[in-house]
């Protein structure tokens, strides 16, 4: 299959425009385009759900086309209940998720960290709310998802393409802030310190690989960059969200391209 054209979910997305680029194939505009559809072309969707390209002025055009990451299933992605709902179906192992506050409310009395999820389409660890068991004060919150915490030894993020891991990353915390104090280990994110690196010397739980794996193909993504936290007491993984436009550069661009 030869990808000819991508339509990205924002035309000043860097990841979309250096992927357009290693493989030397034109972006479709969202206002303006001359671009006309057949079946005949293949179009690479870069994270554009339906809502999205329903606005651009070229959504008919690009839907006459096979488009690999149809918006359709783009949109399971990026609402964390619709992802949650289709891991729960195919059985992809997840933490224990609530839409019910008393559910979570449950939780919390009886000692379990709860992340209140009041975005659900917020990446990068925005709009999470801890409701933590030994501060009461941070109980009472209202959202549309509420997800047991699970304690992870590593994060993980396996990028997989046509059922294929192209590529595996770890979450790491930056080399200057090792050692310190008040580093928040439960949200791993840019704002928290913490990088994507790979090759350090650990060698990555199998459990890991097939639940990002499973979890790219619960949504019937073509690709799709997997979130998978691994708690070592267990030894189990555990999906949290799937990308369809990751942030890729160097190796992990070169392996997509």
């Amino acid at each position: 299959m030869t990808v000819n054209f991508m339509f990205s979910y924002n035309q000043f997305s860097e990841g979309g425009k250096e992927l357009a680029k290693a493989l030397d194939i034109p972006r479709i505009k969202h206002s303006g385009s001359t671009f006309k559809g057949s079946a005949s072309k293949v179009v690479l969707n870069w994270g554009t759900s339906m809502e999205r390209l329903t606005q651009a002025g070229v959504s008919k055009e690009i839907l006459r086309c096979r488009v690999l990451n149809h918006p359709e299933k783009v949109d399971l992605a990026t609402d964390k209940i619709l992802s949650f709902q289709a891991f729960q179906r195919t059985g992809v192992s997840i933490p224990d998720f609530t839409t019910d506050k008393a559910v979570a409310l449950q939780w919390v009395e009886e000692g379990k960290m709860v992340f209140a999820r009041k975005q659900l389409s917020a990446h990068s660890g925005r709009g999470i709310h801890i409701m933590d068991p030994d501060h009461p004060d941070t109980w009472e919150v209202s959202a549309p998802l509420y997800v047991k915490y699970i304690p992870k030894k590593d994060e993980y993020r396996v990028h997989v393409v046509r059922g294929e891991i192209i590529d595996i990353q770890r979450k790491g915390l930056r080399e200057e802030l090792k050692g310190t104090e008040g580093v928040n280990f439960k949200v791993r994110n840019l704002a928290n310190g913490f990088v994507f690196v790979r090759n350090d010397g650990r060698t990555v739980p199998e459990c890991v690989l097939t639940v990002g794996c499973q979890a790219v193909q619960a949504l019937e993504l073509d690709f799709g960059a997997a979130d998978v936290i691994y708690n070592a007491q267990q030894n189990r993984a555990y999906a949290i969200e799937v990308n369809s436009a990751p942030g890729i550069m160097n190796t992990t661009l070169a392996n997509y391209a």
